[in-house]
């Protein structure tokens, strides 16, 4: 197509420059020379298990770029068990914010999220995925910001629901707000033992916890799942490298870089694709 020959089942093997105008590509059978020279490999997350996508990074390595660490994004988050206990298949919609060790926020989204066995799932989560800093960061879900968008107007709903049903389990209190399962996990990370209280048990002091726990439901992330598991890569070659114009490399005249092994990855809806 368009004067190119176009070679299947073929790993390159290495790139050479031959001269200040040629580079030398070859394979464990053959060699090709050309004027310019684009790497478009792309990322790990991107390949099976069973290919292999470092010969990119090696050649651009190899002609002094710098690699920055790879890593998975867009990818399911494992956590504690603790806050995830009996809600695998649960799906819902809330905001969450992202803080690291230091209870600092570096990043806040809002959509669906689905509780699994391992952790949480599906975009809302997995947007989180690049911006993990380290042990230590958490996910605080605010599980009635649709219904209830300030505190006033939830601690007024919470009150007449337990004037109302004073009689019943602390659970009841949340039935209509939210998923049944996810009712008794935010009573129980409020401190409820949930073995034999009734609403008319709860002074104001726990009521505010409940409020708390369910504005800020927390979740400790553990880690992220595999690379396999992710739909983009974090990391790669230092965009700042490349002409953004042409994505030539500052470095090397007539080397190109483009796609997925760079460190450029955006949110989900098709930007990484673009």
């Amino acid at each position: 197509i368009y004067g190119t020959d176009t070679v299947l089942n073929t790993s390159v093997t290495g790139c050479v420059q031959k001269n200040k105008r040629e580079f030398c590509l070859v394979s464990d059978s053959n060699q090709w020379f050309a004027r310019r020279v684009l790497v478009a490999t792309g990322g790990p997350a991107v390949l099976k298990s069973s290919d292999d996508c470092s010969g990119g990074y090696n050649i651009l390595r190899q002609f002094g770029h710098s690699i920055q660490s790879l890593s998975p994004a867009l990818v399911p988050l494992i956590t504690d068990q603790r806050s995830i206990s009996g809600l695998s298949g649960i799906r819902i919609r809330c905001a969450l914010v992202l803080k690291n060790q230091k209870d600092t926020i570096i990043h806040r989204e809002k959509g669906e999220i689905l509780f699994t066995d391992y952790g949480v799932s599906v975009i809302c989560a997995m947007q989180c995925a690049r911006f993990i800093e380290g042990e230590g960061c958490y996910l605080e879900l605010d599980l009635a910001g649709n219904i209830f968008p300030d505190d006033n107007r939830l601690t007024d709903d919470l009150h007449i629901r337990k004037k109302a049903f004073g009689t019943m389990t602390p659970d009841i209190l949340l039935i209509g707000m939210m998923n049944a399962k996810i009712a008794y996990a935010v009573m129980k990370q409020a401190g409820l033992k949930m073995q034999g209280e009734t609403l008319n048990d709860l002074d104001d002091t726990v009521i505010e916890y409940i409020i708390r726990s369910i504005r800020d439901y927390r979740i400790e992330i553990k880690g992220k799942r595999r690379m396999a598991d992710a739909q983009v890569t974090a990391g790669g070659a230092d965009c700042r490298e490349f002409d953004p114009d042409n994505m030539e490399s500052r470095i090397v005249p007539g080397l190109h870089a483009a796609g997925e092994i760079l460190n450029t990855d955006g949110d989900c809806g098709g930007y990484n694709l673009m």
